[in-house]
């Protein structure tokens, strides 16, 4: 029935016979369960993403993420970036397909440290392989600030773990929209992150320029602002709150202003502090809250992500610049996007 094979032997420096089986192969590598897992499972994120219009890269040397996720609008790339990890399981039970509950996620403190201390956008994604269902949690995101805290991350005791914890909710699906609604998020953190360095830097050089004796050299400020201004710009363009055309400077879209006299309406019923900013009055207060206003919901509803604060205050300031036509720098900028692209 079977056949027989000599197989030599060191002890007895001869051969003997013996039945091989399939059992007799177990010294043979074997391809785990969970191995098969995790490549369904990446396969099958990886799909999303590129059905969102990404181009995504699967990563051979395992730090810690499985791919690497590069985002475009339009037919540009992003100057942002997102890594992924991917977390394969199997029936991860009724309750929690039905939008109830949590489920942990196990992860390593070094890679924990590795995304924290990162600029990029990193997700990890919980995939029901069985279900064909995915749900998702951003690093950082509050939930996972407040974990971090919770299980001591940066403690020599959390180090020495082998892995931490963390928990997904049940309504974190991760789908098409969620994969555009997180590369938006990439997107418009990649022009915060910028802005806030270039406004520390404006501020760093206009404070140390006041404290300077006359010989030293002057810092020009003016090109750190304008380039500041000019990523804001380029934001408010993605998001469809200044437009364009060839040959024109970019303006306040029409859309935007109809969306901008429904929030001022609704900013007539704010009550005014009792002592107002220099040189204000309550109607250009109300006009620039409205604005404000204006600009977070069109960001919400494009995105489906919030502003970052700077960003926003930012945001208001140029619309307001550009519907007063007070700021000849501001439609300078604005003439310039109008001839290029800056990423």
């Amino acid at each position: 029935m079977f056949r027989k094979w000599p197989v030599y032997t060191p002890e007895s420096h001869s051969c003997k016979d013996i039945y091989l089986t399939r059992q007799g192969l177990n010294y043979m590598p074997t391809r785990k369960i969970q191995h098969k897992n995790g490549d369904r499972a990446v396969t099958a994120v990886r799909r999303i993403w590129e059905e969102a219009g990404a181009a995504v890269d699967e990563i051979k040397h395992d730090y810690g993420e499985d791919l690497l996720v590069q985002t475009c609008l339009g037919d540009i790339m992003d100057a942002s970036r997102i890594w992924v990890q991917v977390k394969g399981v199997q029936r991860t039970g009724q309750s929690f397909r039905n939008g109830r509950g949590s489920r942990n996620v196990r992860i390593k403190p070094g890679h924990l440290g590795r995304w924290i201390r990162g600029v990029d956008l990193v997700v990890v994604v919980l995939w029901d392989i069985d279900n064909q269902m995915g749900w998702f949690t951003e690093i950082p995101s509050m939930e996972f600030q407040v974990e971090l805290a919770r299980h001591g991350v940066w403690s020599v005791d959390a180090q020495a773990r082998a892995e931490l914890p963390f928990p997904i909710a049940a309504n974190n699906r991760f789908d098409v929209a969620v994969a555009h609604r997180l590369s938006w998020h990439a997107r418009l953190d990649n022009y915060a992150t910028h802005v806030r360095v270039l406004e520390s830097l404006v501020s760093h050089i206009e404070r140390n320029n006041e404290l300077a004796d006359l010989s030293r050299q002057i810092i020009e400020v003016e090109p750190y602002k304008l380039t500041s201004i000019y990523l804001a710009v380029n934001a408010m363009l993605d998001l469809g709150i200044l437009e364009k055309s060839p040959g024109s400077p970019a303006a306040v879209s029409s859309a935007f202003q109809e969306r901008l006299e429904t929030d001022l309406a609704d900013c007539l019923e704010i009550p005014m502090p009792d002592v107002l900013p220099e040189g204000s009055t309550p109607q250009a207060l109300r006009h620039f809250r409205a604005i404000g206003m204006a600009c977070i919901r069109q960001a919400q509803e494009k995105s489906g992500t919030a502003l970052d604060g700077a960003m926003a205050i930012q945001f208001g300031n140029i619309v307001h610049g550009l519907l007063l036509d007070e700021s000849s720098g501001l439609c300078d900028v604005c003439d310039c996007v109008s001839e290029a692209e800056i990423a």
